[in-house]
């Protein structure tokens, strides 16, 4: 059976509703009075401090023009997502190793200069 990093999944969920919620030019104070919360509590949903019932994604959907589906990621978008960060530390660490690898050959390369080699 697979995990679920719950703390990425509320900070996706987030960072969905963020996006949907500009994107429809809403300001949070409007989407907190809509939803009977505090402007605060839209602000901690946003950032995935304060995780949202399904009631509360139906109607922040609602809100936003959306489909509440749009607002949670699916298994796929978990594996790709798990696959573009691996892809970009993989290529941090090439990228990394080339400039340690490029500083060790500049520095053999003065040494030897260095010594008359």
């Amino acid at each position: 059976m697979g995990t679920i990093d719950v703390e990425a999944l509320y900070e996706e969920i987030g960072s969905r509703i963020k996006n949907a919620r500009v994107k429809a030019n809403l300001k949070q104070e409007h989407v907190a009075e809509y939803l009977g919360l505090t402007r605060m509590s839209v602000a901690n949903i946003e950032k995935g401090k304060q995780r949202p019932s399904i009631h509360l994604l139906l109607l922040i959907g609602e809100v936003l023009a959306v489909r509440y589906t749009d607002l949670i990621p699916s298994l796929s978008d978990r594996h790709e997502r798990i696959e573009q960060i691996s892809e970009k530390i993989s290529k941090d660490e090439i990228v990394a190793d080339t400039k340690i690898n490029n500083k060790t050959e500049e520095s053999l390369h003065n040494f030897l200069k260095s010594i008359g080699k």
